[in-house]
């Protein structure tokens, strides 16, 4: 975990057009790895209702995923994901211990309730060769 703490704001969705931003946000930062080898620096930002129903000390043992089925106060209907490539920035470059300038792969994913209110939203930044993407061609 680098980083557990509420933001001041969350990041513009880009298609958001409906519903509202939920009252507060709690943001994580993790460096998470595989066999030693740091692979994604991610950044979620969660509806701060959830994190009070479920409990902050779940949220430091849980997958994001699993803590948002595990809430009562809110119900997951309909998500977003989008992949996009870019290179790595210093401290990006750091934490994953390659090269400045490395391609990396950025998905960013929106998770809405019930009232199209966004109630989970993260930015996975992984190792370009830690990504792989295929599909069927006609």
């Amino acid at each position: 975990m680098l980083e557990l703490a509420r933001p001041i704001r969350l990041p513009k969705s880009p298609d958001r057009k409906d519903g509202d931003l939920a009252p507060n946000y709690h943001v994580i930062r993790r460096l998470l790895r595989r066999e030693g080898l740091p692979y994604i620096v991610g950044t979620s930002y969660l509806d701060q209702r959830i994190v009070d129903s479920v409990g902050l000390k779940t949220l430091k043992t849980q997958s994001i995923y699993r803590f948002l089925e595990m809430s009562s106060a809110s119900t997951p209907t309909r998500g977003d994901q989008m992949l996009t490539l870019g290179t790595a920035d210093a401290e990006v470059a750091y934490l994953l211990d390659v090269p400045l300038g490395s391609c990396i792969a950025i998905v960013t994913r929106w998770i809405y309730d019930q009232n199209d209110t966004p109630i989970y939203h993260s930015e996975g930044q992984f190792r370009g060769h830690f990504v792989q993407t295929s599909r069927r061609l006609r």
